[in-house]
Protein backbone atom coordinates (compact mmCIF):
# COMPACT_ATOMS: atom_id res chain seq x y z
CA UNK A 1 0.00 0.00 0.00
CA UNK A 2 0.93 3.61 0.67
CA UNK A 3 4.11 4.87 2.51
CA UNK A 4 1.40 6.60 4.52
CA UNK A 5 -0.40 4.18 5.57
CA UNK A 6 -0.09 1.04 7.97
CA UNK A 7 -3.02 -0.90 6.16
CA UNK A 8 -1.42 -3.57 4.41
CA UNK A 9 -2.99 -5.20 1.60
CA UNK A 10 -4.03 -8.51 3.56
CA UNK A 11 -6.16 -5.61 5.59
CA UNK A 12 -7.58 -4.99 2.67
CA UNK A 13 -8.87 -7.99 1.30
CA UNK A 14 -9.64 -9.36 4.81
CA UNK A 15 -12.14 -5.56 4.77
CA UNK A 16 -13.74 -7.48 1.91
CA UNK A 17 -14.24 -10.93 2.98
CA UNK A 18 -15.76 -10.25 6.65
CA UNK A 19 -17.39 -6.74 7.22
CA UNK A 20 -16.79 -7.30 11.20
CA UNK A 21 -13.15 -7.49 11.91
CA UNK A 22 -13.50 -6.75 15.38
CA UNK A 23 -12.37 -9.65 16.46
CA UNK A 24 -11.97 -11.85 13.35
CA UNK A 25 -11.72 -16.08 14.01
CA UNK A 26 -8.09 -17.81 14.07
CA UNK A 27 -9.65 -19.84 11.12
CA UNK A 28 -11.13 -16.96 9.03
CA UNK A 29 -7.27 -15.53 9.55
CA UNK A 30 -6.46 -18.93 8.60
CA UNK A 31 -8.30 -19.16 5.33
CA UNK A 32 -8.02 -15.94 4.30
CA UNK A 33 -4.13 -16.31 4.10
CA UNK A 34 -3.87 -19.81 2.88
CA UNK A 35 -6.00 -18.46 -0.32
CA UNK A 36 -3.80 -15.47 -0.61
CA UNK A 37 -1.14 -17.50 -0.74
CA UNK A 38 -2.64 -19.90 -3.45
CA UNK A 39 -3.24 -16.74 -5.87
CA UNK A 40 -0.29 -14.46 -4.94
CA UNK A 41 2.02 -17.37 -5.64
CA UNK A 42 4.58 -16.31 -8.69
CA UNK A 43 5.89 -20.09 -9.06
CA UNK A 44 2.27 -21.36 -9.85
CA UNK A 45 1.35 -20.95 -13.73
CA UNK A 46 -2.10 -21.90 -13.35
CA UNK A 47 -4.37 -21.79 -10.66
CA UNK A 48 -6.26 -24.17 -9.18
CA UNK A 49 -7.70 -23.90 -6.03
CA UNK A 50 -9.50 -27.56 -5.29
CA UNK A 51 -10.50 -28.71 -1.38
CA UNK A 52 -7.81 -30.56 -1.26
CA UNK A 53 -5.04 -27.77 -2.02
CA UNK A 54 -6.86 -25.42 0.78
CA UNK A 55 -6.82 -28.09 3.43
CA UNK A 56 -3.56 -28.51 3.24
CA UNK A 57 -2.16 -25.33 3.01
CA UNK A 58 -4.78 -24.68 5.27
CA UNK A 59 -3.39 -27.32 8.20
CA UNK A 60 -0.14 -25.76 7.68
CA UNK A 61 -0.84 -22.42 8.37
CA UNK A 62 -3.03 -23.05 11.55
CA UNK A 63 0.15 -24.56 12.95
CA UNK A 64 2.28 -21.57 12.17
CA UNK A 65 -0.37 -19.28 12.94
CA UNK A 66 -0.92 -20.85 16.20
CA UNK A 67 2.52 -21.20 16.84
CA UNK A 68 3.07 -17.65 16.19
CA UNK A 69 0.56 -15.88 18.42
CA UNK A 70 1.32 -18.34 21.82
Amino acid sequence: MSEYTNVSYMDRILERIWLDLSVPLQSQMVYAISICQILLNPNDKHIKITKKIIKKRFRRNLVSFVAFHK
